[in-house]
């Protein structure tokens, strides 16, 4: 494939911990990386490609250098390609070797959904937004059903990313929810405990 994953080396200088890369809400991509380790870490440079084999730098970053302890980074791209976008990170040490992350895809085009967990719920349901373009809780409605189809008022609030319904009072049994926004209607089926 493509987009297979460069998967860097733990014995160089720079030892990679997490790299994601998401949609945000003004429908630019936010990127994160993770360092667990540096040494002689000099910089980072941002590289973006529509298809996976041609690469274009958009952005360099300066690194903590040397750390011992994880080293957290953040860009955003603002004007992200049309429908998909391939993200890598270069690192550059001083001596001017470097290394590749793991690439990341991100598809703006994509389908708007959410996705609900722990399934069976306990306590609380997460409720996180999926390719949201905008914000996904205006003109929100929440609506939660029993196992007899009666609607049942359900706390919730709301967190990034999503929401956390507090599921603790809930009878056991399996509830649908029910969401509307502006981008549409969702409805997912859990089980509480």
């Amino acid at each position: 494939s493509l987009f297979s994953l460069f998967i860097c080396n733990a014995f160089l200088p720079t030892e990679w911990l997490h790299f994601d890369a998401k949609v945000n809400s003004t429908e630019g991509v936010d990127l994160f990386w993770t360092t667990a380790t540096e040494i002689n870490n000099d910089f980072f440079t941002v590289e973006r490609s529509a298809d996976g084999v041609q690469w274009e730098e958009i952005a360099e970053v300066d690194a903590v250098g040397n750390s011992e302890v994880p080293s957290e980074y953040r860009l955003s791209d603002e004007k992200p390609l049309a429908e998909r976008s391939s993200y890598r990170i270069r690192q550059t040490s001083l001596d001017g070797s470097s290394s590749y992350c793991e690439v990341k895809e991100v598809n703006l085009d994509a389908v708007p959904e959410i996705l609900i967990y722990p399934n069976p719920a306990k306590e609380v349901l997460h409720v996180e937004w999926q390719n949201f373009k905008g914000n996904p809780t205006a003109d929100l409605q929440l609506q939660l059903r029993n196992p007899l189809g009666q609607t049942v008022n359900v706390a919730y609030s709301t967190v990034s990313g999503g929401l956390l319904l507090q599921t603790s009072d809930l009878s056991s049994g399996v509830y649908i929810l029910e969401i509307r926004n502006t981008q549409g209607v969702f409805i997912k089926r859990f089980t509480v405990e």
